[in-house]
């Protein structure tokens, strides 16, 4: 449960969602989303891309590791 923000930081990609159309986000591009919904985030270019992905969890003490959040 939580929201997340992805900044491309690089390159492109196409961000995969489970209520929404995909979306292509391109070098400087932000989403900002409820993370509940099921996703992906693929790059989208000739090159790997590089984006800056930001979790939030409002309950106090739920830290996870990346590896904990991909097992979900």
């Amino acid at each position: 449960a939580g929201e997340e923000l992805i900044y491309v930081l690089h390159g492109a990609v196409t961000l995969w969602s489970e209520f929404y159309e995909p979306v292509r986000l391109e070098t400087g591009d932000s989403v900002y989303f409820d993370s509940t919904m099921r996703h992906a985030v693929l790059s989208a270019g000739p090159t790997d891309a590089e984006i800056l992905n930001v979790c939030f969890m409002p309950e106090a003490g739920q830290a996870r590791t990346l590896r904990e959040l991909a097992a979900d």
